[in-house]
């Protein structure tokens, strides 16, 4: 429900919840909208797509460290063929 607060906050440019505290925006939303419409409006979405982004920065994180491990270890061996013995 913080969310709900912070984003309207955000998108109405403050003014609406400018004098009021956080909880009295809560009460304010619950009041006009009620706790299902109101303050947990999107929560699925929200909830959805946090398990989808922190699989695909894992995902990426993973391919970038082994592709970037293997450039390396390429030019290091490629340095290493140009020492004298």
């Amino acid at each position: 429900p913080f969310h709900i607060v912070r984003r309207r906050a955000q998108l109405l440019g403050g003014d609406v919840y400018r004098t009021q505290s956080v909880w009295q925006s809560l009460k304010s939303i619950y009041e006009t909208e009620g706790l299902r419409q109101g303050l947990f409006k999107g929560m699925l979405v929200t909830w959805a797509k946090g398990p989808i982004t922190v699989a695909m920065t894992f995902t990426l994180n993973d391919y970038l460290k082994a592709r970037f491990s293997a450039d390396r270890l390429r030019h290091h061996q490629q340095d290493l063929q140009h020492l004298p013995l």
